[in-house]
């Protein structure tokens, strides 16, 4: 299992020279490791689910249809669950999105972030990409920032500059929330963190770092900027909403994202459900608004042109494989043996973990390594806590183990130094291949041009957070 895990790992890191995209890999390594899992299925449940599985048995003889069923019920359904969970959440905010930009509701965007000065519309970008990505998955808003950046500039190499800024401004903003990125998202739906909590510990390194690497790209730029020849496109009858109904819908989408986490609180259901409530009650919207404009018999075409096929299927992919592929990992207990190795070896604190998985993260994809550095630990509670505190032989100290509470010191470090890493270089996250692929930006420019930027940032940004823990 843990080759398998590497191998997955080296191909995602080299898929840009291999030409294999990274949800094959993810969804490979899931169907693969779940096959070997219940191939060998007794010996696995055997060592870790020993009295559940015979009180499923209750007093009857195993079998080997007995395993496969008690895997099947018991043990892969619940990581199906919640894989699904995060994926429907993605689709929910990417559809949102979707029928915001078909209707017009974002067009402000380019004329907010338009102006003759480079730096002002370099901070103009940075600052809507911040904060549009606390709210929406970095992925979707690079892209949809990207899509603004075309109508702003024609300028090859000021392209490559904002691009660059968007994707830091999108990954530092999706950072600091629960909201803004899969790893937060993943974070939250385990109970390892709460909403509050986690944006209070994030914000001032986030922005941070983002605000450094804003000001040496700015230095790169000239002092005024020739705007676009591009117009914003046509996108049919529902361009006839008048500003305010844009605005309103604008305000109800962005409202009822920012309420998602009092209605998790309340209700304690998956965050996805309340994202598709606030789709519902947009979507509701959009048709009140649209049908007096929309001819007899014909329908809305809302969701014609996606934002990016990139978007709705091989990230959601990609997120789905790769959390399943985890979870067998988990199951067959790799983490818990890599765990005990980097013990063995002294590099089991929170910052050693965070300064491997920030390099790592920087070849290969920070989600990835991400979700990894979540399953090495389980989220525990108070009484777990004093249980371990008994044989800490192996783990260390109670004091240590408390950094993997609620809202302990471990998880933060996790979301910013993978986040970092992953903007080291343009392959360490979705929204830098997607950068390259759009703008057919070169990985040396990026290289020689940002990666100091990037690494001055994230080195204040490890410093802040450090600092942070002795006030937190």
């Amino acid at each position: 299992m843990f080759i398998l895990l590497l191998f997955a790992l080296l191909m995602i890191g080299t898929s840009r020279l291999t030409g294999m995209g990274r949800a094959p890999v993810a969804i490979a390594l899931a169907a693969v490791g779940w096959v070997v899992y219940v191939a060998w299925g007794a010996d696995f449940v055997a060592v870790s689910h020993p009295a559940d599985y015979q009180q499923y048995l209750g007093g009857d003889s195993a079998t080997s249809e007995t395993v496969k069923q008690f895997i099947q019920d018991n043990i892969f359904i619940v990581y199906v669950g919640h894989a699904a969970s995060l994926a429907l959440y993605l689709l929910a905010t990417g559809t949102i999105v979707k029928l915001l930009e078909q209707n017009g509701c974002l067009d402000f965007i380019v004329y907010l972030c338009r102006t003759a000065s480079a730096r002002q519309m370099l901070w103009r970008i940075v600052t809507v990409s911040f904060f549009i990505s606390a709210n929406l998955d970095n992925l979707t808003t690079t892209l949809l920032m990207l899509t603004v950046l075309r109508q702003l500039t024609d300028g090859r190499r000021e392209r490559w500059l904002f691009g660059t800024a968007i994707v830091v401004a999108t990954c530092c903003g999706g950072c600091f929330t629960v909201i803004g990125d899969p790893v937060g998202l993943l974070l939250w739906g385990q109970g390892a963190v709460t909403a509050t909590a986690f944006s209070t510990r994030l914000a001032l390194p986030a922005l941070s770092a983002c605000a450094i690497v804003t000001l040496m790209l700015g230095r790169n730029l000239p002092h005024r900027i020739v705007g676009s020849s591009q117009v914003l496109p046509y996108r049919g009858i529902d361009t006839r909403l008048r500003p305010w109904q844009r605005f309103g819908m604008l305000v109800t989408a962005l409202g009822g994202l920012w309420f998602v986490p009092t209605f998790h609180n309340i209700t304690h259901l998956s965050p996805f459900l309340g994202a598709l409530c606030v789709l519902a009650v947009l979507w509701v919207i959009n048709e009140a608004f649209s049908t007096p404009y929309t001819p007899a018999g014909s329908q809305l075409s809302t969701f014609g042109s996606p934002l990016s096929a990139l978007t709705s299927q091989a990230q959601l992919l990609y997120v789905l494989g790769w959390l399943l592929a985890m979870g067998v990992m988990k199951e067959a207990a790799v983490f818990d043996n890599l765990g005990h190795w980097l013990a063995r070896l002294h590099m089991d604190g929170i910052w050693s973990i965070g300064l491997l998985s920030a390099i790592l993260s920087s070849v290969t994809d920070s989600m990835a390594i991400a979700v990894c550095d979540i399953s090495l630990h389980d989220v525990l509670s108070h009484s777990d806590l004093q249980q371990m505190a008994v044989n800490s032989s192996l783990w260390g100290s109670g004091s240590y183990m408390s950094q993997f509470l609620t809202n302990g010191d471990y998880w933060p470090v996790v979301a910013l130094c993978t986040t970092m890493g992953g903007l080291l270089l343009p392959i360490g996250n979705m929204s830098g291949l997607a950068l390259m692929a759009t703008e057919q930006l070169h990985p040396w420019w990026y290289i020689r041009h940002c990666t100091p930027a990037v690494a001055l940032a994230t080195l204040v940004a490890f410093a802040i957070l450090f600092f942070e823990n002795f006030f937190f």
